[in-house]
């Protein structure tokens, strides 16, 4: 019995990728041409999602001390909180503070 031998995946970027190896245009029709199929999600409410899922979030990264984030982390496990909402109170906090100029 052989190997079975799958069909290769096809993505949506796939014509994007290959008109660019081209150094031609896309075209639209090539795109709709692969019949991708897009699964809707459910009607979930934005409160119940995750903050990486709700529209009403975003991601946001920067850099502080590592002993600063292990000591900040570690209370506020404690008191059964996420580093996430510590930096919207802050950040709140301080916009409230600031005088439009």
């Amino acid at each position: 019995m052989g190997k079975r031998v799958d069909e290769p995946k096809v993505s949506p970027f796939d014509a994007l990728r290959i008109a660019r190896l081209a150094k031609v245009t896309p075209d639209v029709q090539t795109v709709e041409q692969l019949d991708i199929q897009t699964v809707k999600q459910p009607d979930v409410p934005a409160a119940g999602l995750a903050k990486s899922r709700d529209p009403r979030y975003v991601k946001f990264t920067t850099y502080i001390p590592r002993d600063m984030h292990l000591r900040a982390k570690s209370r506020l496990v404690g008191q059964g909180r996420e580093l996430s909402d510590l930096v919207a109170e802050l950040l709140d906090g301080w916009l409230a503070k600031q005088v439009d100029g």
